[in-house]
């Protein structure tokens, strides 16, 4: 039947096409909005009321502070990216311990009861955010923020490992001059 109404106009030569097309949309319409499943409804709500908007928005968002972390040339440009992406996704506060350093950024407001979120990063380090119990948050955007932070930092922690203990003593003998221990 379809095939047929879009055939009817270069059979006709016509200057119905147009109509026509128009009224086999709204017929398409029509009948998927009568098979009543929950995902067009939830689809149309989505689209209606601008959640797809936001999801692009926050996919955008995540990228920019991904990117942001990927690029930072030192400690300071990465704490920098960190307190940025922070305050853009709503979080108060942040603590971050990253290749021997820590870095904090506490809330100069009145202390309202929070929660916290750790990210745990390679070899004991972290990142802590801190966010009010109050604020909005759904699950789609703190997971994408999460995975922003761990593959962001990700290559500075492999790269910028601090050695373990008897490396970092070896290191500070030879520095001080001391003669070289070998067992007997």
């Amino acid at each position: 039947m379809a095939a047929i109404l879009l055939l009817l106009p270069s059979a006709l030569h016509t200057k119905l096409s147009g109509l026509i097309v128009i009224l086999f949309g709204s017929a398409a319409w029509i009948g998927i909005s009568q098979l009543d499943f929950v995902e067009f409804a939830a689809a149309i709500r989505m689209f209606l009321d601008g959640k797809f908007r936001r999801i692009i928005d926050i996919e955008t968002q995540t990228a920019d502070f991904e990117a942001s972390l990927t690029k930072a040339s030192n400690m300071e440009d990465c704490w920098a990216a960190i307190r940025a992406g922070s305050q853009s996704f709503g979080f108060h506060e942040v603590r971050m311990s990253l290749c021997g350093r820590l870095f904090e950024d506490a809330c100069s407001g009145p202390a309202k009861p929070r929660w916290q979120l750790r990210i745990p990063l390679p070899d004991s380090q972290w990142v802590n955010f801190y966010r009010d119990f109050d604020s909005q948050l759904t699950p789609l955007v703190l997971s994408a923020f999460v995975g922003a932070v761990q593959r962001g930092l990700e290559p500075r922690t492999v790269l910028t490992r601090m050695p373990p203990g008897s490396e970092l003593y070896k290191a500070a003998a030879a520095a001080a001059g001391e003669p070289k221990r070998t067992a007997s």
